[in-house]
């Protein structure tokens, strides 16, 4: 066991839970404030994204205590192996819909998930996060504020994180310390953008 590692990367985790948690926080406030539907499938999908989270950490400390996974038989790492990539799918999902824009309503982030492969798994939340940060662009563009385009950045942080992981993925091991660093830098910018936004009026 590669005790550095390992806390460097709980550490990540936990610093992630706490910026997700945050942001969530924010949009939710904002919605209650405003009854807008966008703003609560936005914190929706970052409530998600911070259960992916913790599943993470229980999937990964699972790895690290039981160094021969039994196999053929349905046990904890196969639930929390599916639970992290309904978590993290599900919730870039809500994101992606919190944007409300119209075009590309046909791309797979609607796919339900029916895959049997973790590799394919990554490859999805890859394509799903590609939209998202297309659409955080778009919206930008649209707006062009400092905060859409903090947004837009800090969801381009999240994705190069998760390629760095898609690079170095095996399924049977925990996600590469690389990516947790653009990963971590995201959601700071993200909770950044949204901790005093200028919602109109």
């Amino acid at each position: 066991m590669v005790w550095g590692q390992e806390g460097l990367i709980f550490a990540a985790h936990a610093i992630d839970i706490l910026l997700i948690g945050l942001v969530a926080r924010s949009a939710w406030t904002a919605h209650r404030m405003t009854s807008d539907a966008p703003l609560r499938r936005f914190a929706m999908g970052f409530l998600l994204l911070g259960l992916s989270h913790v599943v993470a950490v229980a999937l990964e400390y699972t790895v690290w205590s039981t160094p021969d996974l039994p196999e053929g038989s349905l046990d904890a790492f196969d639930v929390l192996f599916w639970a992290y990539y309904l978590a993290t799918l599900g919730g870039f999902a809500f994101v992606f819909a919190s944007f409300g824009r119209h075009p590309f309503r046909w791309t797979p982030v609607l796919t339900p998930v029916l895959l049997v492969s973790g590799l394919l798994l990554e490859s999805l939340v890859l394509l799903e996060m590609f939209f998202v940060v297309l659409h955080a662009g778009l919206n930008h563009i649209a707006r062009a504020r400092r905060g859409s385009l903090q947004t837009a950045f800090g969801f381009f942080l999240l994705l190069l994180g998760h390629f760095a992981f898609f690079l170095d993925y095996q399924p049977l091991t925990p996600r590469a310390p690389i990516g947790e660093i653009p990963s971590t830098l995201g959601y700071l910018l993200l909770w950044h953008s949204i901790a005093r936004p200028r919602w109109p009026s």
